[in-house]
């Protein structure tokens, strides 16, 4: 029964799941924000706020770069961690100064670019077969898992 409730007979796999978030994380991004932006840029040009003061024109230059080019590159895991961070500071900077604090989708977007960020592409990614990053195990060796088992 317990093998059950812990669904311990399917294989763990840490790297599949970042596979996953990245793809739908990305995926989400790219569909429901960049291609917005790009598909109505001059639209948004005229009432884009100006968060942090460096002009609307520079803010929604910078949120449209997050937005299509962070967003693929997280679902591909090219330069993972660097997409993740401009990600991050995207969200961040509209969730603080434009939304104000009240921004719900906003804020879980900043907590997944801040996970990816922290945990890396995964072995399932292209920042894996290019440069050979993420090939660090996911998850405790099984010498430093046995430390931890009571």
């Amino acid at each position: 029964m317990k093998r059950l409730l812990d669904l311990s007979f399917i294989p763990k796999n840490a790297d599949l799941g970042l596979l996953l978030i990245r793809i739908a994380f990305g995926y989400w991004i790219f569909v429901h924000h960049g291609w917005e932006k790009v598909s109505t840029y001059s639209e948004l040009l005229k009432r884009y706020p100006d968060p942090i003061g460096l002009g609307s024109h520079f803010s929604l230059n910078f949120a449209m770069v997050s937005d299509v080019l962070g967003s693929i590159l997280l679902a591909l895991g090219l330069f993972t961690r660097p997409a993740a961070l401009y990600v991050a500071v995207n969200v961040g900077v509209a969730f603080a100064f434009v939304q104000h604090g009240r921004g719900e989708n906003t804020w879980s977007y900043f907590w997944w670019a801040a996970l990816l960020f922290c945990a890396g592409p995964g072995r399932y990614s292209l920042d894996r077969l290019i440069f050979r990053r993420g090939l660090e195990p996911s998850v405790a060796t099984s010498t430093e898992a046995k430390q931890f088992v009571p």
